[in-house]
């Protein structure tokens, strides 16, 4: 909206300045000449139109723009004037008054034009640039690319402050204010479970803020062509050259389609989970029965799902385990495996609990089938 206005202003303020010079005697017909001049604004912001990219505006952007064509308004009419001077040695007193003229009519139509290009390159180009105060970006020397920026999902899940607790996050953590809106619409929602992540959402940025490890920077910048905070998220990891952190599956697909780098916490979380070899031995507590016979079904401690042939008289107890088979799967990894006789065994009838020192034996019947 600001652009738009600034636009506006751009082809009328032309049109006008225009005019005036028209009728200190640049022209003949001074409406036509400010015509033409409000003509020309406005070809000009056509092509402006035609090649622009993603905006974000602030008013800040907009001064700086008009103080840099100033000055290229003053250093052009210098050059212009080293080049001309020469010139005009010995010729009369026409021609210093012709070159009055032109002055008088290029000067602040170039101030004009030159000042619509800065405001239009500033705005375009704001967080690329990253000099434009309140936008200093003190980037500290030896940090990689434009930090993490992280979405509402990961605020929730409140992993990732477990890994800047640990050491692992060396770059900015960037927190854009529209995410933080969002949680708190979260927090304020009447859902009960709405308003309890809410809340543990903005508990993990408060405790990410409180760990002086990292650097954490609340981004004020919005997208306002985005409506979506997905496509606000995405435009804005684009600008700053961040990776985007999240948990949303769909989010991360439309990031790869983008060009946008994606770190998904459970992706993560994955890859930090133990090998697991057929042949090794685990020790796994049997919580349920398994669908198949004889079957039981416990979990480590990653959540791991570990299905035990012969577990299924072992449920509520510990017990030692051979695995036989890992399977990775859509939604996770599976174990297959066992229970250990020679383990089981090397305990004794003390190490089962219950006095069912057979319980070993029995188990590993339905193995030998």
């Amino acid at each position: 909206m600001l652009l738009k206005f600034i636009r506006v202003i751009f082809i009328v303020g032309a049109g006008l300045t225009a005019y005036a010079v028209g009728r200190m005697g640049a022209a003949e017909d001074p409406l036509l000449f400010g015509g033409a001049g409000a003509g020309g604004a406005t070809l000009l912001v056509l092509m402006d139109v035609l090649f622009r990219q993603d905006l974000i505006r602030k008013s800040v952007a907009v001064i700086f723009g008009i103080l840099a064509g100033l000055f290229l308004t003053v250093f052009a009419t210098l050059l212009l004037a080293i080049f001309v001077w020469p010139m005009l040695q010995g010729a009369p007193v026409e021609k210093y008054e012709d070159l009055v003229r032109i002055l008088q009519a290029a000067v602040p139509m170039l101030a004009i034009a030159l000042s619509y290009l800065a405001v239009s390159v500033v705005l375009r180009m704001k967080d690329e640039i990253r000099f434009i105060v309140p936008f200093v970006d003190f980037v500290r020397q030896g940090r990689v690319g434009g930090g993490l920026l992280l979405d509402t999902s990961v605020l929730i899940d409140g992993r990732f402050a477990a890994l800047c607790e640990a050491g692992l996050v060396d770059v900015p953590v960037l927190i854009p204010r529209f995410v933080l809106g969002e949680l708190q619409n979260i927090a304020d929602s009447a859902d009960r479970v709405r308003r309890t992540r809410g809340r543990r959402g903005l508990d993990i940025v408060n405790r990410i803020q409180a760990d002086q490890k990292i650097e954490v920077r609340i981004h004020e910048s919005d997208v306002p062509e985005a409506p979506e905070v997905d496509a606000k998220l995405l435009r804005l990891a684009k600008l700053l050259g961040a990776r985007l952190v999240t948990n949303d599956f769909n989010l991360q697909k439309v990031a790869k389609i983008e060009d946008v780098e994606v770190v998904n916490i459970h992706e993560l979380a994955k890859a930090l989970r133990p090998v697991v070899l057929p042949g090794e031995r685990l020790s796994v507590r049997v919580q349920r029965p398994g669908e198949e016979p004889g079957q039981g079904v416990g979990y480590l401690d990653d959540g791991t799902m570990v299905v035990v042939a012969g577990g299924r008289d072992r449920v509520g107890r510990e017990i030692p385990i051979q695995v036989t088979s890992v399977i990775q799967t859509t939604a996770g990894r599976m174990i297959f495996g066992r229970p250990d006789p020679d383990a089981e065994g090397g305990g004794g009838g003390g190490g089962d609990e219950g006095g069912k020192p057979e319980s070993g034996d029995a188990g590993s019947g339905p193995e030998k089938k």
